[in-house]
């Protein structure tokens, strides 16, 4: 009887001596949890960025010939002196910034800069993505005109700002709603240009870009005639028939073809023409579906050569909008 009741004792202390480690176990993980929760925040403080960007990106949209600022502010948690703003080459044809160089920088001080776009008066449409940063400036002048070295523990890149994220849009105006439903955005290289529509005569519609430059009275700087094709003739056969019927371009080679992104053929001109021609278009065209030949020509009195713009510039802005015209 005595070693029943020592055994039946033993398990009962046996048993509270379980049921305290478990509660052990279980305390030592809540207090682990505890900590861990705890702990998490400071962790995700530590990696914040170390500069905060206002606005965080920049976004822009601008046409040829137009300028824009933008201020932007960053304020950097890190001391740091001499350093230099710079633009990456994806924009910097775009994009200038000021100042461009900061003498000193303080922890939590807003730095403010201004973002200058731009885009020349002979731009393409493109967007185009880049950043600006800041990094050391690795040589200075001091107020003596000393040049230094830069601290380069001060101004390490990485210390200093994390890039901000710039985004370039150049965009031509859309002409629409023209006859045939003919569309197409266009080139008015800086200035306020309009489009003008004349009737339709035998088969054809007409269709100029009118500006002028600065000070001067508007004119045409180019026209582009939109011609019927009944027969779908090939663009070759179509330049014998109604321009070269001496055939002397194209008997000579001197001619050459290109098809753009949309489908559009363009024949251009390379050699020297006999003077009976009298003038000729800059560029001739047709329609993917070959039901419209486009004549697309500059000017007579055109003011190119008043605004900048040569020759070279100005195929490749025709080029560009025959890509984007939509014609039958």
């Amino acid at each position: 009887m005595v070693l029943n009741t020592y055994l039946h004792s033993m398990n009962i202390m046996a048993s509270r001596q379980v049921r305290w480690i478990v509660l052990g176990i279980t305390l030592m993980s809540a207090v682990a949890a505890l900590l861990f929760s705890t702990q998490a925040p400071a962790r995700d403080i530590e990696e914040k960025p170390k500069t905060l960007w206002v606005p965080a990106t920049v976004n822009e949209t601008l046409k040829p010939g137009q300028t824009l600022q933008v201020p932007v502010t960053f304020t950097a948690q890190d001391d740091a002196k001499n350093v230099e703003v710079l633009v990456s080459p994806e924009i910097a044809p775009y994009v200038n910034v000021q100042p461009a160089v900061i003498n000193r920088i303080s922890p939590k001080q807003p730095i403010f800069l201004t973002l200058t776009f731009s885009a020349p008066a002979d731009a393409l449409p493109t967007t185009t993505a880049g950043s600006i940063w800041i990094q050391p400036v690795r040589h200075f002048d001091d107020k003596d005109g000393n040049t230094h070295e830069s601290d380069a523990e001060v101004n390490e890149k990485s210390e200093i700002a994390e890039p901000l994220p710039v985004s370039v849009n150049v965009v031509w105006t859309k002409a629409e709603s023209l006859p045939n439903g003919i569309s197409f955005s266009y080139p008015n290289f800086g200035q306020n240009a309009v489009v003008a529509t004349a009737p339709a005569n035998r088969g054809s519609s007409i269709v100029d870009v009118v500006f002028g430059a600065p000070g001067n009275p508007p004119s045409s700087e180019y026209r582009m005639a939109f011609i019927d094709n009944p027969t779908q003739l090939s663009l070759v056969e179509w330049f014998r028939q109604n321009v070269d019927t001496n055939g002397d371009i194209i008997n000579s080679g001197g001619y050459e073809i290109q098809t753009l992104s949309n489908g559009v053929e363009v024949l251009a001109i390379t050699t020297m023409v006999p003077e009976e021609y009298g003038p000729l278009a800059d560029l001739y065209a047709l329609s993917p579906s070959k039901a419209t030949a486009i004549v697309l020509a500059t000017g007579q009195a055109n003011q190119f050569d008043q605004i900048g713009i040569d020759q070279a510039s100005l195929k490749n802005a025709y080029l560009f909008m025959l890509s984007t015209m939509s014609t039958p």
